[in-house]
């Protein structure tokens, strides 16, 4: 049950970062501070929800390439 509970609130926070996305691209390229912001909380409640479902893990990059960051890779 709690795994359907946390589902539901990644799924509804995905869908606020469409919109936030959808909504910059119509009012131009310029990011503003207030929407960088609100991405970046967004998709970190969400990085947080998926980690405790046990979807996510961090891969390390063998050969690092400067200003390459190792990224989250969803688990199938």
């Amino acid at each position: 049950m709690e795994k359907q509970i946390l589902q539901e609130k990644i799924n509804m926070l995905n869908q606020r970062l469409r919109i936030l996305i959808l909504q910059n691209a119509r009012e131009g390229s310029v990011y503003d501070d207030k929407f960088l912001l609100e991405l970046y909380h967004v998709s970190g409640q969400v990085l947080a929800l998926k980690q405790k479902l046990g979807q996510w893990r961090q891969t390390t990059v063998v050969n690092r390439i400067p200003g390459i960051v190792p990224t989250l890779v969803a688990q199938s």
